[in-house]
């Protein structure tokens, strides 16, 4: 409140062992999205974690997102379009692979729809990526690490449909 009391009991979000990175949040229609990396067993690639609630309420279960890929993906971000669907970006690869950023149409149950986008590629390590949605209109945004010291951030615009 205006006072800087708190209005309610903190609520804990249960989720996979193994959580790598930052998780990333997504509110569309009544609804959030709670999407983050796990690497679980340790020795397995990082995968992601999906999480859908309604406002007000914790998610009851995660769910695996499955790109087909035996590629660890990890970094992941996510945006609510305007029909109730979600773009799901992720960093993707290893060095002998070579990285690329993805991005994926989920339907409104987080079936994807689709084939998964390859918005980049690159040889150098994929920092953060984010998403940043204005209708039906994206800019995902990611930073490379092309040397120790310097990091380049990069931006695309796509459109869904």
């Amino acid at each position: 409140d205006a006072r800087g009391q708190r209005l309610s009991d903190l609520a804990t979000l249960s989720v996979a062992s193994g959580l790598t990175g930052e998780p990333a949040l997504a509110a569309g229609p009544g609804r959030l999205l709670v999407a983050y990396a796990v690497q679980q067993p340790a020795d397995a690639p990082a995968a992601i974690e999906l999480a859908l609630a309604k406002f007000g309420e914790l998610p009851g279960a995660t769910r695996r997102f499955d790109a087909n890929s035996s590629l660890p993906r990890e970094r992941p971000a996510i945006a609510a379009l305007p029909d109730g669907r979600w773009l799901l970006a992720w960093a993707e690869g290893d060095r002998e692979r070579g990285r690329r950023v993805r991005a994926q149409v989920l339907s409104e149950e987080l079936t994807p729809s689709g084939v998964p986008l390859e918005l980049a590629s690159s040889l150098h390590p994929i920092g953060a990526v984010a998403l940043h949605a204005a209708g039906p209109r994206l800019v995902v945004l990611f930073s490379e690490r092309a040397h120790r010291q310097t990091e380049t951030l990069l931006a695309r615009q796509i459109t869904c449909r």
